[in-house]
């Protein structure tokens, strides 16, 4: 068998020429060193102040022996709304524990698509890109690969999917329920539909995760339907635990809980996709508890919850307000109908001092959580961020020094 590897001439236009290589050699020729060492005063600096038998990385080096933060370009598509979703709050958790650690994030969006940054930073975080133009990501793909800037991809969903969430895709596996969603029909569009840039989903999503020096997921789930669709390209890896400020959501010693109170956060996100049918099924079965259900209002809710008198229908509620309701409830549910790469509400409600009820369609379900330890995982949620940071730096030491 040979892997397919784009041929690296027509890299900056993503053309269709390319190479083929031995699988068996394929790994060694595409998990090359693609960035240039780490250029800084690091060496001067340390034999001046007498530090050279000190082991320290080059980004920590930088940060102690000359005050200047690493730079980090931290790309991330941002789309035209009036309020943000669960994604730009994890990466505002994260960047904001980057920024303590000493390093200096700045984010570049479609909109503030700034070039110098890119150029100039010490390594690039390249998080869901999808909404970028064809000029943009034509820079951006030439500042990686032909200017070789090294980079850490972290994707919130399933990118190499043409649904993005992994609803009808067939790389989900076992998770994918062809009785319920019928016939898959993701699988052939993830092979054939082209990206407008010319090259093909799977294509292009193995080589972004095979270039970079590390690659992020969010659940042990979105990192196996990563390996079915893309192989071994994903590896090195790392999981992050959900991103959560625990400073926001945490527990009101105040609040009056309701003991029978089960919460459903679904805000303005699809109806479907986030399983409303599955909680509708679920209220009926379980009439001892009330259910409050905070979503948009559409004909689909009026169905699925219509003559189940334990269910009341809310209107979505504001980040803000979250914590309050979270303080009222004794359970979060979440039973969404496709596969969610990790699941931020059921920690959310977590933290507030809510027992999750969720699936194994959720990508939290994969982590070794003892839900009945509070404390215990309630630091675990914690620390994700510190260890993000703290992987990159030691695979970037390890692969450029």
């Amino acid at each position: 068998m040979k892997i397919t590897i784009l041929n690296r001439d027509v890299q900056r236009r993503f053309g269709t020429n390319v190479m083929e290589i031995p699988e068996d050699t394929a790994n060694d020729w595409i998990r090359k060193k693609w960035a240039k060492p780490f250029h800084n005063r690091q060496a001067k600096q340390m034999a001046d102040m007498g530090m050279n038998n000190l082991d320290l990385s080059p980004l920590k080096a930088k940060r102690e022996t000359t005050g200047e933060h690493c730079l980090v370009a931290w790309v991330q598509d941002q789309p035209k709304r009036q309020y943000a979703i669960g994604a730009e709050f994890s990466n505002l958790t994260v960047i904001k524990i980057g920024k303590k650690l000493g390093f200096n994030c700045k984010v570049v969006t479609q909109e503030r698509f700034d070039r110098k940054t890119l150029n100039e930073a010490d390594f690039v975080v390249l998080n869901n890109i999808s909404a970028f133009s064809n000029e943009q990501m034509d820079d951006l793909l030439m500042i990686l690969f032909e200017r070789e800037r090294p980079y850490v991809r972290y994707e919130h969903d399933f990118g190499f999917c043409k649904h993005r969430v992994g609803i009808r895709c067939k790389h989900l596996g076992h998770l994918f329920d062809k009785e319920l969603m019928g016939e898959p029909d993701c699988w052939e569009a993830c092979r054939s539909v082209k990206q407008e840039n010319g090259i093909k989903r799977l294509e292009f999503y193995r080589h972004i995760l095979a270039r970079s020096f590390l690659n992020i997921f969010i659940s042990p789930l979105q990192m196996e339907a990563h390996r079915n669709a893309l192989g071994d390209v994903i590896d090195p890896y790392h999981f992050l635990t959900p991103p959560i400020d625990h400073e926001h959501f945490k527990i009101d010693p105040n609040a009056k809980r309701e003991t029978n109170l089960v919460v459903s956060m679904t805000g303005k996100i699809d109806f479907w996709n986030k399983g409303l049918f599955n909680v509708a099924i679920y209220a009926g079965q379980h009439p001892e508890y009330n259910f409050e259900i905070y979503t948009r209002s559409n004909p689909q809710t009026d169905i699925a919850f219509r003559g189940i008198e334990n269910v009341r229908v809310k209107e979505h509620v504001y980040y803000d307000d979250l914590p309050g309701i979270y303080n009222r409830a004794s359970y979060i549910i979440h039973l969404p109908t496709g596969v969610e790469a990790a699941g931020r509400t059921p920690v959310e409600g977590f933290l507030c001092g809510c027992d999750p009820i969720i699936s194994n369609r959720v990508g939290i379900d994969g982590f070794d959580f003892d839900w009945s330890k509070y404390e215990e995982t309630r630091e675990r949620i914690i620390q994700g961020p510190y260890h993000f940071w703290q992987a990159i730096e030691e695979e970037y030491n390890r692969r450029y020094c």
